[in-house]
Order: structure tokens, then C-alpha cells, then sequence
């Protein structure tokens, strides 16, 4: 339900664990094609060399790279399609976390 407080949430629980995690990212998945903004503007948060590639090509390169890093947080925000997040959520581990926001009751 919109409107409650999950992403004010997010930020409180960001802020409460910020020493937790060596990287914090938000990414918006409104649409496809704002989750894969979102990749890319992490891409070049972390200084990726090479930009031009496709935005599907971008993202799973991140994902490769957040998979090699110790400690992050990504917060993916306004998933309300479910379905966008396909294939590219970020993988998880100790120290490795994501946090989706989403109105969708599944």
C-alpha cells in the first residue's frame, strides 16, 4: 500500500546501519528502463571504464561487479512491477544485501 512509509523505511534503516555496509546504492525500478539507469549511473559512481555498452550489457556487468564486493546495500525503490526486476537482481551474500521496495503483495 503506497503511502505508509517504506521508503521513509529504507532511509531510517540505511542511516541506523551505514556502518554496516562499505557501498550503499538506490536505484528507482519505476520501469525497465529506470532499474537499468540505475545500473548505470552505479557504473559510473564506481568509475567503469567502459559506458558504451547496452543498458542490459551494463547491468549485468554490475551485478558481476557487486558480486566481487564485500560489503554493500542496494536499495531498489517504487518495484511495482515485479517483473522488471527479472534476471537482474543483485546477488546476495554475507554483508550483501538488497532491499526491495514494492507495493506488489507477492
Amino acid at each position: 500500500m503506497g503511502g505508509i512509509g517504506e521508503t521513509q523505511t529504507a532511509i531510517e534503516y540505511m542511516y541506523a546501519d551505514r556502518n554496516t555496509y562499505e557501498r550503499i546504492y538506490w536505484i528507482t525500478a519505476i520501469d525497465h528502463a529506470s532499474l537499468l539507469s540505475g545500473y548505470r549511473k552505479m557504473a559510473i559512481m564506481v568509475g567503469l571504464k567502459n559506458l558504451n555498452m547496452k543498458p542490459v550489457e551494463m547491468a549485468k556487468v554490475m551485478l558481476t561487479w557487486l558480486g566481487r564486493k564485500q560489503s554493500w546495500l542496494v536499495v531498489i525503490d517504487n518495484l511495482d512491477d515485479i517483473n522488471v526486476i527479472t534476471g537482474l537482481l543483485p546477488p546476495n551474500g554475507p554483508h550483501q544485501h538488497t532491499l526491495l521496495m514494492t507495493r506488489d503483495q507477492r
